[in-house]
């Protein structure tokens, strides 16, 4: 049997996660687009395409600022309607001062903050594409209240769990903790 020295395991390590720096020779050829994405695929081995889901026309705005147009949409408006009741227009005026709308999951991730509030009246919102689910939370007054079909917080979203922490422990992500090493790129 042959032995693999520490060495050449690191080596090998460094290679496949890309830190070493490209060869000269290869630094002035064209570059490969990278490949699309492959589509997520499930336990069974059948791939979901998130856009072929219950409000799956709403991926268009993954990246954009249209909170408007997500929120009106008649079925996503229906299901905040339906989850929040009457907090359906405090999470909407809590989300007028925003970031552009992200993905996690098959969720649109829409977050913001009410105008002229700071942070005192924050809302996050998931908007799941192939399920037609919402999860919501309100923060206003010092209070977080989370709307969702969730029975329990572990089942939530860890995005969505992370807002929730960091609405009370706003330094809690700005300090480095002692195990985490930061490689700066040049």
């Amino acid at each position: 049997m042959r032995k693999t020295s520490p060495l050449s395991v690191m080596m090998a390590l460094t290679l496949l996660s890309g830190v070493m720096s490209t060869p000269a020779s290869a630094q002035n050829q064209p570059a490969t687009p990278p490949a699309a994405p492959a589509p997520a695929t499930t336990a069974t081995g059948n791939t979901t395409d998130w856009k072929d889901g219950a409000w799956g026309h709403l991926a268009a705005y993954i990246g954009t600022y249209n909170y408007d147009a997500v929120l009106n949409d008649p079925a996503v408006s229906k299901k905040l309607e339906t989850v929040l009741g009457a907090q359906k227009q405090q999470l909407v005026n809590n989300l007028k001062v925003n970031s552009p709308i992200g993905f996690e999951r098959d969720c649109l991730v829409m977050n913001g903050n009410a105008e002229k509030s700071g942070v005192a009246q924050r809302a996050y919102l998931n908007v799941c594409l192939y399920t037609g689910t919402i999860n919501a939370v309100i923060f206003s007054k010092g209070d977080v209240s989370v709307y969702s079909a969730a029975k329990k917080y572990e089942y939530l979203p860890q995005s969505l769990r992370e807002w929730i922490y960091d609405t009370k422990n706003p330094d809690a992500f700005s300090t480095r903790p002692d195990y985490v090493q930061i490689i700066s790129q040049p």
